[in-house]
């Protein structure tokens, strides 16, 4: 604190003592005036609305992809060739006016015991008949040269019918095929396996048309009974697989009459039976009254054979086949 100086106490005003008269006190400069504070200018203007932002440029819409391009089938048409499946194979004809456009019938052609599917292919002629303008012919390829129902199958029981299945969907994802009308003959043992495929597929097949048919008791047993159109063609002097039934291979096998009639309960048919001689030394029996048609031709006297004249055999057969579906 400057000497001199005394503190007044709260309240009481200050005294001060006069300056010594030897000593001139400069007046205090006065303080410098304070600059006025500028006068306030006019406010800047509120912020508008911000202009919105553009809007993103609408992506440009792909492009339509283009139609996948048509999968050519593997045989082309008016060819043969072979296809494999699950380890198996089936040789397949397709028509030479085979197109997509429209639904096409599938004729499947067994093999007998110990022939090569292509021996069948050839003295059956159906490729050469209408069945091969007509309809996609299928041939596929046994076990061990025979097929299940036989005392001679290689194969399993129930392999050569799932194959039959897998090899009938393969086809129609191949080629575009009428599922209601799938058909199905065979020679022999391969006749036999035409009859198991009635019995156990009735919704793959429309109808079937064995040629001199080796019947072992196994190819009728178990069969769901829906109906299925059946013509049978059996020698009555067939000395292999005898008309009235046998045993063969240490097997019994049934008789073509007990068999006939056995579908014509299954397709319920009414007891009366039609026989027609309609060519030299042949005649066909029908069944009356069947929900599906039954029918036979006894070739008269004849041996175990596949015919070409009274009857033709690939004509007649795939004249009854392709008026049947499912």
């Amino acid at each position: 604190m400057a000497a001199g100086a005394v503190i007044a106490a709260p309240g009481q005003a200050v005294a001060q003592e006069a300056p010594a008269p030897e000593a001139a006190v400069e007046p205090a400069p006065a303080p410098a005036p304070e600059a006025p504070a500028p006068a306030p200018g006019p406010e800047a203007p509120a912020p508008g609305p911000e202009a919105p932002a553009p809007a993103p440029a609408a992506p440009e819409p792909p492009a339509p992809e283009a139609p996948p391009a048509p999968v050519a089938p593997p045989v082309a048409p008016g060819a043969d060739g072979e296809i494999d499946l699950n380890g198996r194979s089936y040789v397949i004809h397709v028509p030479a006016d085979y197109t997509p456009e429209r639904a096409w019938p599938v004729l499947v052609g067994y093999s007998a015991y110990r022939d090569s599917t292509e021996n069948f292919r050839s003295y059956s002629r159906l490729r050469e008949s209408t069945a091969g303008r007509e309809a996609i012919i299928v041939y596929p390829r046994s076990v061990g040269g025979s097929w299940e129902g036989s005392p001679t199958a290689e194969s399993r029981p129930g392999e050569d019918i799932a194959f039959t299945r897998a090899m009938i969907d393969d086809v129609a994802g191949k080629y575009s095929v009428d599922r209601a009308r799938v058909y199905a003959t065979g020679m022999s043992t391969g006749g036999g396996m035409a009859m198991v495929a009635a019995c156990h597929l009735p919704d793959v097949f429309a109808a079937v048309a064995p040629v001199s048919g080796a019947y072992y008791t196994p190819v009728n047993m178990n069969c769901p009974g829906a109906p299925v159109s059946v013509l049978m063609v059996h020698g009555t002097g067939d000395t292999l697989m005898e008309y009235d039934g046998g045993n063969r291979h240490g097997a019994d096998y049934l008789a073509v009459p007990d068999l006939f009639e056995s579908y014509a309960q299954r397709n319920g048919c009414g007891p009366g039976r039609e026989t027609r001689p309609e060519w030299d030394g042949a005649e066909r029996v029908v069944a009356g009254g069947c929900a599906r048609e039954t029918e036979q031709i006894r070739v008269l006297g004849s041996n175990h054979l596949w015919w070409y004249e009274n009857p033709d055999t690939t004509e007649e057969i795939w004249a009854f086949l392709a008026r049947q579906h499912n």
